[in-house]
């Protein structure tokens, strides 16, 4: 994070992977955008509210992003079919990047780990931290 500002005019493509806390809200704002690359393309794959919607659709329509995929949008005014549209440039995922042909093979595989822990009481992983809001 302490880099982000620094490396955006320098990166092809900019994945935004962060859980939603206070501290990430518009992670990716107007200005943030507005510092990435020309010809660079976002890939979304975390919540909507990291992303300032607006200022994407500015940025799709005027070229100065080469590319957008979302794998979750705001619920904002911004319905999906507006921001990507007919752009063959952008395109919507029904928030299912996770999904692969191991994805239920590693969800058991914690999910049985963890009960073991638990019946051992021995301590937990994957718990969330109510603190830092995930």
């Amino acid at each position: 994070m302490a880099q982000l500002d620094e490396v955006l005019p320098q990166a092809d493509y900019v994945v935004v992977a962060a859980p939603e806390t206070q501290e990430t809200a518009q992670l990716m704002s107007a200005a943030r955008i507005a510092r990435m690359k020309h010809g660079a393309r976002l890939i979304n794959v975390g919540r909507g509210s990291l992303l300032d919607e607006a200022a994407l659709l500015r940025a799709l329509e005027s070229g100065a992003l080469a590319g957008a995929a979302l794998d979750v949008t705001e619920r904002s005014r911004f319905h999906p079919i507006v921001l990507c549209g007919k752009r063959p440039t952008c395109f919507i995922t029904p928030h299912t990047s996770a999904v692969s042909d191991r994805l239920w093979i590693r969800q058991a595989d914690i999910l049985v780990q963890l009960l073991e822990r638990w019946f051992d009481g021995r301590e937990l992983f994957n718990q969330v931290d109510f603190t830092r809001g995930y």
